[in-house]
């Protein structure tokens, strides 16, 4: 049985692939990393825009 904290980040993770918020590459590993409380603003910010980087950079190579 998940602990409650595993739950909540499993749902997290599935709106954001629901969503395709974020790339797949990116969200592996989140799950321990949500759960635990160990995501800071600040690396949730790091993310997206790591994220945004890389969909630019994909959109430019498609050109």
């Amino acid at each position: 049985m998940k602990k409650p904290d595993q739950e909540v980040a499993e749902r997290i993770l599935t709106a954001f692939q629901k969503e395709g918020l974020l790339r797949q590459e990116l969200l592996k590993d989140l799950e321990q990393r949500i759960a635990a409380g160990q995501m800071s603003s600040h690396d949730w910010t790091v993310l997206f825009k790591l994220n945004a980087i890389d969909e630019k950079g994909s959109d430019e190579h498609k050109a």
